[in-house]
């Protein structure tokens, strides 16, 4: 093989190398400046005490509000909406002791179920609402002291012909 032809084969494949990697190049800016950021879905959800009805002897039905808004630029495709609630973890008997409280739901009285089952899909700027309620006995759920419940509503979507996915929760405390 002469000199002048293996040049001329390795100035071909390193002109070849360059021009796929421009090319990957230009993709991955492609992706992660435009589509990675200008298309990122986001979610706002708003959870409130509607109102509580009192049925006597301790029991109560409790109504909530939840507010699902899409702030993002791009149509989010619902794979599955949750509400939890429960009784936060309480304190044992004769401890004083502080500590954190967060508004996760007591696992050992957790009921979660699904809501928006209509909900296909979330438009930019496009709201959805539901109200969700749950009945309890206040006695049977709570020792004396701190009587109150962790509720986390939830929506889990994906975008980009599902090759972006994403949970937004929001956690919040009812006391009564």
């Amino acid at each position: 093989m002469e000199l002048g032809s293996l040049k001329d084969g390795i100035e071909l494949v390193q002109g070849a190398v360059t021009i796929l990697a421009i090319l990957l190049a230009g993709i991955w800016a492609l992706y992660v400046f435009f589509l990675g950021r200008s298309t990122t879905a986001s979610v706002q959800i708003q959870a409130d005490l509607k109102y509580m009805i009192d049925l006597g002897n301790g029991g109560k039905v409790t109504v909530i509000s939840a507010k699902f808004l899409n702030t993002g630029r791009t149509r989010i495709r619902k794979d599955v909406c949750r509400f939890s609630v429960g009784p936060l973890t309480r304190l044992e008997p004769g401890r004083s002791d502080l500590r954190p409280l967060d508004a996760s739901p007591d696992v050992a009285f957790q009921q979660t179920w699904e809501i928006f089952g209509d909900l296909l899909t979330l438009e930019p700027n496009e709201e959805a609402a539901e109200d969700v309620s749950f009945a309890w006995d206040r006695s049977s759920l709570f020792s004396d002291g701190l009587r109150a419940f962790g509720i986390v509503v939830s929506f889990e979507g994906n975008w980009l012909l599902g090759f972006r996915r994403k949970r937004w929760a929001r956690r919040a405390v009812l006391t009564i």
